[in-house]
């Protein structure tokens, strides 16, 4: 099954929509990431267009994600009558939280609990690879090898933080739609 970050928005609108009108946004998001088929999608690691699936050293058949992907469902949930907020809800999904973990905010709406990495593909993949003999040139490790430091902070001043994200590509972070929940229901 292939699902795009569209598809994704799509249906955790669509079930925040019905959760809000039973009352449970955060519970109804969190289950909507939770039952999305992960194990099923395809992921060649660290190496992606133009180098695989053509190469001579990429898997064939392509194999299953390894590690959850690093996604961050922020929905707001808006009064169709007077666009006042009605309830909200955060989820963070990665290889630290694979089945999902609702984020607290504070009084304005920000996620203060959790220490935001820049994204690291190295780091994430595993370490840096060689794109033309498909090896490990040098390792990187999640959490060490070498250790996290403020450099990798989104935001400073987090260290003491409960929770940690490590914030998707950019690109990815352009990637977000806005709806009136008129449009909804």
């Amino acid at each position: 099954m292939k699902m795009n970050g569209l598809a994704l928005i799509a249906v955790v609108v669509a079930a925040a929509a019905a959760a809000v009108r039973a009352g449970s946004l955060e519970k109804a998001v969190l289950s909507v990431v939770q039952s999305l088929p992960w194990g099923d999608i395809i992921d060649f690691g660290p190496f992606t267009d133009p180098v695989c699936p053509g190469a001579a050293f990429c898997p064939h058949p392509a194999p299953k994600m390894s590690y959850r992907p690093n996604i961050d469902v922020a929905v707001i949930a808006l009064d169709p009558y007077s666009d006042k907020v009605v309830d909200v809800a955060n989820i963070v999904l990665s290889r630290d939280y694979p089945s999902g973990r609702a984020v607290p905010l504070d009084s304005n709406m920000a996620a203060t609990s959790v220490r935001f990495f820049k994204w690291d593909i190295d780091r994430y993949n595993g370490g840096e690879y060689d794109s033309k003999t498909g090896k490990l040139v040098r390792p990187k490790g999640w959490d060490s090898d070498p250790p996290r430091t403020s450099d990798d902070d989104l935001v400073r001043g987090r260290e003491a933080a409960p929770l940690r994200f490590m914030a998707p590509f950019v690109c990815r972070l352009l990637l977000s739609v806005m709806m009136r929940w008129t449009d909804l229901v």
